[in-house]
């Protein structure tokens, strides 16, 4: 039953048929359970809130490592590009001169 007052009334018979002129009568009470009053329901709202906040702060904190995860490899790759070119810049240079020198060489 739902919480609230409720009054229980009841008139009795005998067994010749004949209605007792005044019944009886109760008074119940029923008491809110602890869950179903305002500040429980409130507490729960805000945790309940505050847990899917914090899931959803967790799940964009681990996009955003993860992006910078992947921010971070890719700069390691342009570096390790960035070495590459540079040593074949400074070989081809190095061999260019050497074959500038060489035929400078030769054609005296």
């Amino acid at each position: 039953m739902p919480p609230g007052e409720y009054q229980f009334n009841v008139t009795a018979c005998d067994s010749d048929g004949k209605w007792a002129a005044r019944g009886a009568e109760l008074k119940l009470i029923f008491a809110r359970f602890f869950w179903q009053s305002w500040w429980f329901i409130g507490i729960a709202s805000v945790i309940l809130l505050s847990a899917v906040g914090g899931a959803v702060r967790l799940v964009e904190r681990q996009k955003v490592k993860t992006r910078l995860k992947r921010l971070e490899q890719e700069r390691a790759l342009e570096r390790e590009r960035t070495r590459i070119a540079r040593d074949l810049h400074d070989e081809m240079g190095a061999k260019l001169c050497r074959i500038s020198f060489l035929s400078e060489h030769a054609r005296r």
